[in-house]
């Protein structure tokens, strides 16, 4: 084994089991503690034990450094973990906390399981070909008039808002992005347009959330009642903003 796969088996943090408390706190593992010299970032590797069965609704949050440089941080928070996957993180140091957002425990020991794996990329390894550095994530909120501030997670660079229950005919939702008392864009949604996934226009795109601090997506209607909407959340960790 050549001094290279040393080093990168040694830096390697393997955590095959990992509990986490439903509904309690969240729990958190790591890489790269110390000031280590020569690490470009870590591959994130999330899974699960074969004998867990079953969706689990669990949402990660990274906590983002770079020591050797006035120790700059960045913070992620509140994106997808359930289905488990792998991404390319740029930062020399990783915290990833786990927690369980379900709203019933897991039938069999009351809390849920993870593997996790951080991987070195060393400073002169290329890019992990084939990973990228982009996490999504997703709000629900049950909106009434006069509506509904959702706080901007940190970290977050675009937002996208879609209906979640059947509106009347001819009823629409509007959005509002702000930064405390400053409006950057107001706009509505008819939810009768085709809501198609990948659309590149219209209501349906992915729009650049609003600075902080005190970003906010406002949400109203003008329907009787309360309306679920879902405001979906894109981290894209490879640029700046």
């Amino acid at each position: 084994m050549s001094n290279r796969q040393d080093r990168r088996a040694e830096l390697t943090r393997d955590y095959p089991i990992v509990e986490v408390p439903f509904r309690g706190s969240s729990v958190e593992v790591r890489a790269g503690e110390g000031e280590l010299l020569g690490i470009r970032g870590w591959i994130l590797t999330f899974g699960y034990p074969d004998d867990v069965s079953g969706h689990q609704l669990l949402v990660g949050h990274l906590d983002l450094r770079y020591p050797l440089k006035r120790h700059l941080a960045f913070r992620i928070d509140g994106f997808d973990a359930g289905e488990g996957g792998a991404i390319f993180l740029p930062w020399p140091y990783v915290g990833f906390s786990i927690e369980d957002v379900a709203t019933a425990p897991p039938p069999a020991h009351g809390y849920s399981k993870a593997i996790v794996s951080f991987v070195p990329v060393l400073a002169d390894d290329p890019a992990p070909p084939g990973l990228g550095s982009v996490i999504t994530g997703r709000t629900q909120v049950s909106v009434e008039p006069p509506g509904v501030a959702v706080e901007v997670p940190a970290g977050c660079t675009q937002y996208r808002v879609l209906p979640a229950t059947t509106l009347a005919a001819e009823k629409r939702i509007t959005v509002e992005e702000r930064s405390g008392e400053l409006v950057w864009a107001r706009y509505t949604i008819d939810p009768a347009e085709p809501l198609a996934s990948n659309a590149a226009l219209g209501h349906c795109a992915w729009n650049e959330t609003p600075l902080a601090p005190r970003a906010t997506i406002g949400l109203a209607h003008d329907d009787n009642g309360h309306r679920h909407v879902t405001v979906y959340w894109r981290f894209d960790l490879g640029r700046i903003r």
